[in-house]
Order: structure tokens, then C-alpha cells, then sequence
């Protein structure tokens, strides 16, 4: 997590010293961000399920825990869509893109090891 936050940081830091680039929001970021909060929302379902099935499945997320509660996995799901976008939204092309990308990317996997896993939609579909 640390880590993380140095990378974002720097990139930041960077960004905010470079007067050429795009920092402009446009209808493709509103839809890639619409995509990664789409598959985070059936994540942040399926993450409530493990939490309400302890003895069926685990969590891998370190920060959640193995058996994490249902109100730690909503806070954390839910805070964890605030930063994203805020990330998102403060990020300048093309480091916006990459994020958003790679942030579709990391979640992605999840849901879909998920569902290989038997979770479905998890606990709201």
C-alpha cells in the first residue's frame, strides 16, 4: 500500500509541474469510470457474500482481512470508489487512462476468480 501511494504521489508531482497536458474530463473517462465502478459494485457484492459465508469462502484483499465483517467490507468498498474516482478525476491524460485501465484490470480479475469460485453476483444479484 505504501508503495502505492509513493507511485501515486510521484506521478502526481510530476503531472502537476507539466503544463501541456490534458487535464481535461471527458465522455470516455465518465464511461471507462462507469465501466470500473460497474465491476467494482458486483466485487463489492461478491466480497459481502464471503463475508456473510465465512465457513464456505475467504477473502485474499490483505487490508479486508480473511473474514472480514460486512460493515468493514462496505466501508472499505465504498471509500475505495471514492478514491478511485478522486484519483481518476485529478490524474491528466494520458495517466488517467493508464489508471483507470489498469484499475479495470485489477477488478476484473477479481470478479471473474470470483465467480469461478462459485460467488455469482454475490450477495445483491
Amino acid at each position: 500500500m505504501k508503495t502505492i501511494l509513493a507511485v501515486l504521489i510521484l506521478l502526481l508531482s510530476s503531472a502537476a509541474n507539466a503544463t501541456e497536458l490534458d487535464w481535461k474530463w471527458t465522455k470516455t473517462d465518465t464511461a471507462i469510470q462507469a465501466t470500473w465502478t460497474a465491476m467494482h459494485v458486483i466485487d463489492w457484492s461478491q466480497t459481502r457474500k464471503i463475508a456473510k459465508e465465512p465457513y464456505r469462502y475467504y477473502e485474499l484483499n490483505p487490508i479486508l482481512g480473511k473474514h472480514p465483517s460486512v460493515g468493514e467490507v462496505d466501508l472499505y468498498m465504498g471509500a475505495s470508489t471514492l478514491v478511485n474516482f478522486a484519483v481518476a478525476r485529478v490524474l491528466p491524460k494520458p495517466y488517467r487512462r493508464y489508471f483507470q485501465m489498469l484499475s479495470i484490470g485489477v477488478t476484473g480479475a477479481c470478479v471473474t476468480m470470483n465467480f469461478n469460485i462459485g460467488l455469482g453476483g454475490g450477495d445483491w444479484f
